[in-house]
């Protein structure tokens, strides 16, 4: 992960009751994003379920065609992200496609694992084009691969990792993140000031 000129924005709409308020998350992170890129210092931002430096959130994937494989083998860590996240945050995109706009709800379920956690399930194989779940669903459909990244803080190893289009499984957010074009020190003001213009409450 590509952290030089990287802010991570933490926000609260939990217990604040905000993202129960809100008729349609998915719209008012697309009008996020679209005021805090237009700010002159953003060269790109994106939003994601968890709260760095630890995301915290567990999960045991079922691959469809391998009914014994061991619980252990399975579990790995979750996020779901925003549209352009991979790139904001800076890591690689190494085989099949990032989350595009077209991973809408009514779309075929789809996810991208990280490197760690391919490896871990499939091995040496391609993890693209295979298909995994919860349980015995096997809903979701592998259409990427991306590189590790210490998620769970620098002095910890990177978690294998799967990760959800938040289109398609619209949650609150915990994280903004946002490149800047250069210096960070001016984004963090004009950063509150974008996110009070979108969202007074």
């Amino acid at each position: 992960m590509d952290r030089a000129h990287l802010l991570a924005v933490n926000l609260d709409m939990h217990s604040t009751g905000f993202a129960d308020a809100q008729p349609n998350l998915t719209a008012f992170y697309n009008q996020l994003m679209q005021r805090l890129d237009a700010l002159p210092g953003v060269r790109d931002a994106a939003v994601q379920m968890c709260d760095i430096p630890q995301c915290g959130w567990n999960t045991a994937i079922h691959v469809f065609g391998r009914p014994d494989m061991p619980e252990a083998q399975m579990h790995g860590e979750e996020d779901h992200v925003g549209l352009g996240y991979f790139r904001t945050v800076g890591i690689p995109l190494l085989e099949g496609r990032d989350f595009s706009s077209a991973d809408t709800p009514k779309a075929q379920k789809v996810a991208i694992l990280n490197h760690a956690y391919a490896r871990q399930l499939f091995g040496a194989a391609s993890p693209i084009g295979h298909w995994i779940g919860y349980n015995s669903d096997h809903d979701f459909l592998i259409v990427g691969e991306v590189g590790d990244a210490r998620v769970d803080g620098l002095r910890n190893d990177p978690p294998p990792m799967v990760y959800m289009p938040l289109e398609q499984h619209p949650t609150a957010v915990q994280t903004i993140d946002v490149r800047a074009q250069g210096s960070i020190k001016a984004l963090p003001a004009e950063i509150r000031a974008a996110l009070h213009e979108v969202a007074p409450a």
